[in-house]
């Protein structure tokens, strides 16, 4: 057990040097883009106003067999608020449906669970989601490749810019997060998007005063979200991102 966990956070490692499907993002402008993992209804009731203030639209990843429940203490959205969400703008991303690991997972099973999920987002929204995030941030070669035959673009955990060689199957993204909120990073990752015309993606659970491990309170993410709109630079979903950087080509 010891030896297969550490090989998996040899090959997570990997996968951040070894692209499979590389972009230059070198944009005439920098883009910011807030994502949500799970769709906590907090995610919405309470980060969604925040959003709506300075007209932006996020990317909420939805793992469809969370629906209703909660997930690590926290409540996850039903159908009807998924549906008004798509409806506001916003991108109804894919997750796994069951919150599989994609390294864990057999092919098989990661195959038929992102079907399913996939098949729910549609029957719900109308869309077929173009982008994925990967649960827990947990990715492999062989997931990577199954996922770049299904998405466009694909989200993980690795801190940073995007910015130069990308790899769309393993995008950085900086967590706001209480437990490592940072207004200082923040600051000097959208100085940096600004110089670079990079990309620069932010993610988090639920936004509740009293937050998980993997949130953040409505005044931390208010603080985020006036940096960005203090910076001067657009917000745009995941997706709408990667259509903006692929015609920067």
């Amino acid at each position: 057990m010891f030896q297969n966990k550490y090989a998996q956070k040899v090959e997570r490692k990997l996968t951040k040097f070894i692209p499979k499907r590389t972009q230059t993002i070198k944009g005439e402008e920098a883009i910011v883009s807030f994502s949500f993992d799970d769709f906590p209804t907090s995610a919405m009731s309470d980060a969604g106003p925040i959003l709506a203030e300075f007209g932006m639209t996020a990317s909420y990843y939805l793992a469809g067999g969370l629906m209703g429940k909660k997930n690590d203490d926290m409540p996850i959205c039903d159908k009807e608020l998924v549906r008004k969400t798509s409806d506001a703008g916003h991108e109804i991303g894919c997750h796994t449906y069951g919150h599989l690991s994609c390294q864990a997972a057999s092919l098989e099973e990661l195959q038929n669970d992102l079907s399913r999920n996939e098949e729910i987002i549609k029957n719900i929204t109308n869309i077929v989601p173009s982008s994925f995030a990967y649960p827990f941030g947990k990715v492999s070669f062989s997931s990577r490749t199954l996922i770049g035959q299904r998405f466009s673009v694909a989200r993980g955990i690795h801190e940073g810019l995007n910015s130069g060689k990308t790899d769309l199957l393993n995008l950085k993204a900086n967590a706001i997060y209480s437990n490592v909120f940072s207004k200082e990073k923040y600051i000097a990752l959208l100085q940096q998007a600004k110089k670079e015309g990079g990309w620069l993606i932010f993610y988090t659970h639920d936004v509740t005063a009293r937050p998980g491990k993997f949130g953040c309170t409505p005044e931390e993410f208010q603080t985020v979200v006036n940096l960005v709109a203090e910076a001067g630079v657009r917000v745009l979903p995941v997706k709408h991102a990667a259509g903006y950087f692929a015609f920067q080509k």
